[in-house]
């Protein structure tokens, strides 16, 4: 059965680029915001709708359930009339947030594939004694402030920690004034 051989083979090759060829989870596509996310295995987008107009789309990862292990990322994105730099936007937009949450800081970072300058604004808060972690990475792109917010125990951030990082880095950001 020489065409038997031939298929086993044939089939084996297969088996061996497939299991050799990285594999994605999949890519998450934002036309409003034009943002790519490449996703790691185990993201998945959220059903639910937003309810609020700033957000675009919702990613998350885990079971809502096993706190540990959750995280959810949202991206949104706002565009104002006003000439404000990234610093003053943050700075109006760190005023809502509630008053018992903590900072951790910001920082200076760069967010996708062409290292778009942005900030990295962490903060941690208590919700039912569970510690809490939030960090937004927000840019500017034209009239457009973006962001993405990680939002998750502190538990599940140190376990993700890096994964967080690489999503951001592998964004593909279209500028926003392109077509």
């Amino acid at each position: 059965m020489p065409s038997c051989k031939r298929l086993m083979s044939s089939i084996a090759i297969l088996l061996a680029i497939f299991i050799a060829s990285p594999t994605r989870a999949g890519d998450f596509k934002e036309d409003n915001s034009k943002i790519t996310i490449h996703a790691p295995d185990g993201w998945k987008k959220s059903e639910e709708k937003e309810t609020e107009a700033v957000m675009k789309l919702t990613l998350q990862k885990g079971v809502p359930e096993k706190s540990d292990d959750y995280y959810v990322l949202k991206i949104g994105h706002v565009v104002i009339d006003e000439d404000a730099t990234v610093e003053q936007f943050k700075d109006g937009m760190i005023k809502s947030f509630p008053a018992d949450w903590k900072s951790l800081g910001v920082t200076k970072v760069t967010v996708g594939t062409d290292k778009l300058p942005a900030l990295c604004i962490s903060y941690s808060f208590l919700t039912s004694g569970i510690p809490f972690r939030m960090d937004m990475y927000l840019f500017r792109r034209g009239r457009q402030f973006t962001f993405f917010q990680f939002v998750g125990t502190e538990k599940a951030y140190d376990g993700l920690h890096d994964e967080l990082h690489k999503i951001v880095a592998d964004a593909e950001i279209t500028s926003a004034d392109s077509k």
